[in-house]
């Protein structure tokens, strides 16, 4: 995870419920790191200037107008209209950092975005 470099890194998934439990874990685990940790703003700050904003996909602008070196798409093929989101709100983000880099897990629901992103990495 780039953000303990010091990096900004997004992270995306279908629902709140999901959101909230991996939030905690991560600032749980990371909390020797944590300079700010608010569940309310979905965002923890870290003492490498790092920082991990959380999303949900249910707003199909999510992430707009930020800039990550890193974003992850979890459970990914849960997400209805993951091609649009991904090519209008979250890829764009990636752009200052060169291109960034891309996460994207989860279970295949059917022939859907997510399935195509599995068959590119093949």
């Amino acid at each position: 995870m780039l953000a303990l470099k010091g990096l900004p890194y997004g992270y995306f998934t279908p629902t709140y419920k999901l959101l909230s439990e991996v939030f905690d874990e991560v600032r749980q685990t990371l909390l020797p790191l944590v300079t700010v940790g608010n569940k309310s703003d979905k965002v923890i700050k870290l003492r490498t200037g790092g920082s991990i904003d959380f999303w949900t996909l249910d707003d199909k602008n999510a992430g707009r107008s930020r800039k990550y070196a890193e974003v992850a798409v979890d459970e990914a093929g849960q997400v209805k209209g993951l091609g649009e989101i991904w090519e209008k709100s979250i890829l764009p983000t990636l752009t200052d950092f060169n291109g960034g880099t891309a996460c994207f897990a989860g279970t295949p629901h059917g022939m859907n975005f997510f399935h195509a992103v599995y068959q590119m990495g093949l």
